[in-house]
């Protein structure tokens, strides 16, 4: 079996408050595989944003905090990353993708141009090769 291209282990992401500590990560963990796709939901604030985020390095630290956790993508720990070495990580071979609610599109064909750009952007293949 292949190496994972992202590792997640035990992500725990907190932020500080007036009212107290929001737990807003709990031990998230994951792998995504060569040419597989992960699609991560949930219900609003269960915290697939701010995971996301926490691994791209784009919590604001205070009030955010990442208490514990591995993240690796292609063998390089994304969480020990500089933020210059994330910057150019970021967009180029690692990007967030905000979904659509499923009212958005009312057409299959509408979906599959929507999700063929997501992966000409991310994976930059040719869109024969993304479909």
């Amino acid at each position: 079996m292949p190496e994972p291209i992202l590792s997640i282990r035990d992500l725990v992401v907190e932020f500080a408050t007036e009212d107290g500590v929001v737990h807003a990560v709990d031990g998230v963990t994951y792998d995504v595989f060569p040419g597989e796709t992960l699609g991560i939901v949930g219900e609003s604030g269960s915290g697939k944003s701010v995971s996301q985020l926490a691994i791209l390095g784009l919590i604001p630290q205070p009030p955010g905090r990442i208490l514990r956790g591995e993240a690796e993508f292609e063998g390089k720990d994304l969480l020990k990353m500089s933020k210059k070495d994330l910057r150019r990580l970021r967009g180029g071979q690692v990007a967030i993708r905000r979904g659509r609610s499923p009212s958005w599109s009312s057409s299959a064909s509408r979906t599959r141009t929507d999700a063929t750009t997501s992966i000409r952007t991310s994976s930059q293949v040719g869109c024969a090769s993304a479909r």
